[in-house]
């Protein structure tokens, strides 16, 4: 928030994997307004991770909706781990 204007914000959770029984992190969201990207961003993102380790998660999953996206996270050591697919079941 700056200036009482929200301007990102980030949710995370922590669950154990259903299969491995590991504590796992995920993400519900990571948005940031574009004047308050860079910085501002990346501070969200180390507060979401430093709440999936106190809250115990082993590993954490992140999404990432295009390649400037996916170019972030490997600089801070993630690997691609699967690929997601979808359909619509309404058509």
């Amino acid at each position: 928030e700056r200036a009482e204007t929200v301007c990102g914000m980030i949710g995370v959770f922590a669950y154990q994997h259903p299969m491995s029984g590991q504590p796992i992190g995920g993400e519900a969201f990571w948005w940031t307004e574009p004047p308050a990207r860079g910085r501002d961003g990346i501070d969200l993102f180390d507060l979401g991770e430093a709440w999936l380790a106190g809250a115990g998660a082993k590993k954490i999953q992140m999404i990432a909706p295009n390649e400037h996206v996916a170019k972030f996270y490997r600089s801070r050591g993630y690997v691609k781990f699967e690929e997601q697919y979808q359909r619509d079941l309404t058509l």
